[in-house]
């Protein structure tokens, strides 16, 4: 099997630190590149474990899994019996493991230690998750994502002294197949008279970080220690994707947040010591949730709610000034990439936001709104 330029500059990468960050566009062969790498290194170093995460299951299997089992097939070195579906974990001749985990089960990556880490599409990923597992991880730590928007690896990882960091474009990838490297290089010229293509080819061809146009917060500032009035504790419990807690605090300069607790997979009694004594905001028709905590002693004061409740809110934040803390994470990333809707035509759609990366903001958003004042109106 002859690597291919992505490859060998992900290697190379790899001489530099012990963190290799590979940003890249789309056909770039990142993953492939990067999991042909871990079986090399497990084949010639016996007794390791190495872990790769995504964010699911159905991720792993249409992904790292799949392009794993591709690669050992290829050179005929597969063994079926080797392979423990339930687990799903590849036993190599010489005890070398390699172990495919989801990120959105907590309990695996708390516990465990490693000798080498790979996070798939780590912008689906939590930064807590990286820092548990970074930590528990001896060995070399491989991170891969397509920049759709600025995330936690460009604040929190790609600065630090043991980061090497890379882009990668589809032509790196000297085997992608003409059909899928025609389609890319037609978002090029599309991108000359579209606003969405220009965004795509940016992202997808060129590698680089997207330009997300319609902010809703466009101005906030960041600070490192709390500060101000404290209002309360917003709870988002996020069903289906992050639970989020966050204090919110009143200040001569406007609304300070704090992010308390962030993450996905998490059931609300993981959250009752982030909550003991103080005042809760949250959705009280989210009856079951809120009873638990109620029989844990956490006090809950019901979310307003209502049409327009959602743009009042925003106005109220967005007229007084919003700070952050530095340690919120997740805060930062939410507020790079919350945007109003837009309709076919590209054109903003008036006080409609997009119901995405909005948990911790959500959050903060109940709170203030308990404290509601006449705000400047931005729509």
């Amino acid at each position: 099997m002859q690597p291919t330029t992505a490859t060998r500059k992900i290697a190379a990468a790899a001489s530099k630190g012990r963190i290799v960050v590979v940003q890249g566009g789309q056909g770039a062969g990142k993953t492939y590149s990067i999991l042909l790498l871990v079986i090399n290194h497990l084949l010639w170093k016996p007794g390791q474990l190495f872990t790769v995460v995504a964010e699911s299951v159905p991720k792993l299997k249409r992904g790292p899994i799949l392009d794993f089992k591709k690669i050992l097939r290829s050179v005929k070195r597969y063994d079926a019996a080797n392979w423990n579906a339930t687990d799903k974990r590849y036993t190599f001749a010489n005890g070398s493991v390699l172990e495919f985990v989801s990120g959105d089960n907590p309990d695996k990556y708390r516990g465990a230690r490693r000798q080498g880490l790979f996070l798939n599409e780590a912008d689906s990923l939590t930064f807590d998750l990286f820092t548990q597992m970074e930590s528990r991880t001896a060995g070399p730590v491989l991170i891969d994502y397509n920049p759709s928007a600025e995330f936690w690896v460009h604040t929190e990882v790609v600065n630090r002294d043991d980061a090497a960091f890379l882009i990668l474009t589809y032509l790196d990838n000297e085997y992608l197949p003409t059909e899928e490297r025609d389609n890319i290089e037609r978002a090029r010229e599309k991108a000359e008279t579209s606003q969405y293509w220009a965004n795509w080819w940016r992202v997808y061809g060129l590698g680089q970080i997207g330009r997300v146009d319609g902010l809703v917060y466009k101005e906030w500032t960041e600070e490192d220690e709390v500060r101000g009035d404290y209002l309360g504790t917003g709870l988002d419990f996020g069903f289906d994707h992050a639970m989020a807690v966050v204090d919110v605090y009143r200040t001569p300069d406007g609304y300070l947040l704090d992010e308390v607790f962030y993450g996905s997979g998490h059931t609300a009694l993981d959250v009752v010591p982030f909550l003991e004594g103080k005042d809760v905001v949250a959705d009280v028709e989210s009856t079951g949730a809120v009873q638990m905590l109620r029989d844990h002693g956490v006090s809950i004061m019901p979310a307003k709610k209502g049409p327009g409740s959602v743009l009042e809110g925003i106005n109220l934040i967005a007229g007084s000034g919003l700070i952050v803390t530095k340690q919120s994470v997740n805060i930062k990333k939410e507020l790079r990439s919350y945007a109003w809707m837009v309709d076919k035509a590209g054109r903003t759609v008036p006080g409609r936001v997009v119901k995405e990366n909005d948990d911790a903001l959500d959050a903060a958003r109940m709170v203030v709104l308990r404290h509601a004042k006449q705000p400047r109106i931005i729509w």
